[in-house]
């Protein structure tokens, strides 16, 4: 009896351990996606989320947050309502309801017809569930690619997950769900009647890790994409039309009046990058590119646009260009559309070596590490930093200040290590663990010491972690002429590492970072 009683306590205090551990639970979170026949797009979302916490109610999950484009979008609220922890079911009143400005949108006049949706949950105390069932209705044209992507990264546990994808049978569609076990295969995949139904069934799905430099590859965490684009095409059809009348007229009299290409050229420059505000308004809320007429006669633009403007101008006066999309690496091939494009450059070539530009910046040029072209692909391998860095210090009778000792401080190099920003890495992790870059740093003092001064200690250090190879090493020595140079280094060859290898790492960063190992004491003899 004493046993069962036992086991009923441990049970009770495991829940309860849990509810104070976790701010809430999805119950269930399904999304489907839906081509209709007339070229339009349904995506539903419907979820269950039980509160444990007062954070959860007044904080994390108070609102629900639904981003549209009202010229081509429509939200529908199917079903929204609470069940309190004693069974009373609240409904959504409809004050609950109201549409505000996205922030990138809110000072952007150009955009103030975007909308973010805000549902207000209402009736909500400790234990009580959350039900909400919604609709985003796209017009046919908008979204025509069929172009989602998602991390599925909610800061609470999932129960059951589940995806669901109809679309016409003939769609040439890609689609793939990720986690950190690898690729997951569908649970249903069937064709009949003309339409293609995909479907993924995932279980206890967990909350998302809140340790910091997490891994950075976007096929090791829950990540969603579909897509029907074929990437080519796409940038053809947004960046390769015809070059809007405005700017042709434009360069006509600039062609005119200015003889030189490279002023020409600079004059472009200048004014694509600088007689605008720019406003990172996602593709898949703008749902394209305004006309360069339109552009002009406001004052904000979209890293698309820009780059479609620069491309444009840059051909309307005969100098040759081409749009480049940058994307992760880690991203698969068959999902490269411009949706997931981190960012957008121009290439130009005057009778010269190809530059490629950054719109937003009117000088200089780049070479991005990933970029993809018409007929083109540039991948450049992540080769890591080297950095060496040698500094001249003294230390002198007057840095004493009647003080019988004085303490040299090494300089730090904030490209390298120092600036990573581990300076409070905790002791444990859950996840894997990723540094910034691979690197080879090497820090060397060179030290003048003055007459009747001598260090007290000329410390060395060597700190490795053979599993991975990352290691760091201190070391002094006293020249003839009395100059002391003291040379750190510190090696890091690999980015990513289990938690089982976290700790000797952690080890030689912390042993890196120490402060105390950057303070030589110096006395008077």
């Amino acid at each position: 009896m004493k046993r069962i009683f036992s086991t009923i306590i441990f049970a009770l205090a495991t829940l309860l351990v849990f509810s104070q551990n976790t701010e809430a639970v999805y119950n269930y979170f399904n999304k489907t996606f839906t081509r209709n026949n007339d070229g339009s797009t349904d995506v539903n979302v419907s979820f269950s989320l039980t509160l444990f916490t007062h954070t959860a109610m007044n904080n994390t999950y108070g609102q629900t947050y639904v981003i549209y484009n009202p010229d081509h979008q429509s939200v529908t609220i199917n079903n929204a309502y609470t069940i309190q922890k004693n069974g009373k079911k609240v409904p959504l009143p409809e004050r609950a309801l109201t549409d505000v400005l996205p922030s990138w949108a809110a000072k952007a006049s150009d955009f103030n017809h975007l909308k973010e949706k805000v549902i207000v949950h209402t009736g909500l105390d400790l234990g009580s569930t959350i039900y909400l069932d919604y609709t985003v209705h796209s017009m046919p044209g908008f979204n025509e690619n069929f172009d989602f992507n998602e991390q599925i990264d909610a800061s609470s546990p999932i129960k059951k997950l589940s995806y669901k994808l109809c679309v016409p049978e003939k769609m040439k569609l890609q689609q793939a769900i990720y986690s950190p076990a690898g690729e997951i295969k569908p649970s249903e995949d069937v064709a009949d009647g003309g339409r293609r139904v995909v479907v993924y069934d995932i279980a206890d799905i967990p909350a998302r890790s809140m340790d910091a430099f997490q891994v950075t590859d976007l096929t090791k965490h829950y990540n969603f994409f579909c897509t029907a684009s074929d990437f080519e095409s796409e940038l053809k059809g947004l960046f390769y039309g015809e070059i809007d009348p405005c700017l042709k007229t434009w360069a006509d009299k600039i062609v005119d009046s200015e003889p030189s290409a490279a002023k020409r050229y600079e004059q472009i420059r200048n004014y694509v990058a600088n007689e605008f505000s720019v406003v990172r308004v996602p593709l898949s809320v703008s749902g394209g590119l305004r006309s360069m007429s339109d552009v002009v006669r406001g004052a904000y633009i979209t890293p698309g646009e820009q780059a479609a403007m620069l491309n444009q101008m840059l051909k309307a006066c005969n100098i040759e260009s081409d749009v480049l999309a940058e994307f992760d690496q880690t991203l698969p091939g068959r999902f490269r559309t411009l949706y997931n494009a981190k960012q957008f450059y121009v290439t130009q070539r005057m009778g010269e070596a190809e530059k490629t530009l950054v719109p937003s910046s009117n000088s200089g040029e780049v070479s991005p590490s990933m970029v993809v072209g018409i007929g083109r692909e540039i991948v450049k391998p992540d080769k890591g930093k080297e950095l060496y860095k040698e500094y001249q210090l003294e230390v002198k009778q007057s840095d004493f200040n009647d003080k019988p000792y004085y303490m040299l401080e090494l300089p730090a190099n904030n490209a390298g290590v120092s600036g990573w920003g581990m300076g409070l890495l905790p002791t444990k992790r859950e996840v894997d663990f990723e540094v910034p870059s691979l690197i080879e740093e090497t820090e060397v003092y060179n030290i003048k010491v003055g007459e009747g001064i001598k260090p007290a200690a000329l410390p060395t250090l060597n700190v490795a972690n053979p599993a991975t190879s990352v290691s760091m090493a201190m070391s002094c020595e006293t020249k003839d002429d009395g100059t002391i140079v003291v040379t750190r280094s510190i090696s890091v060859p690999q980015k990513v590492f289990t938690p089982q290898d976290y700790e000797g790492v952690r080890n030689v960063i912390m042993n890196w970072l120490d402060n105390g190992r950057r303070y030589l004491l110096f006395v008077k003899k």
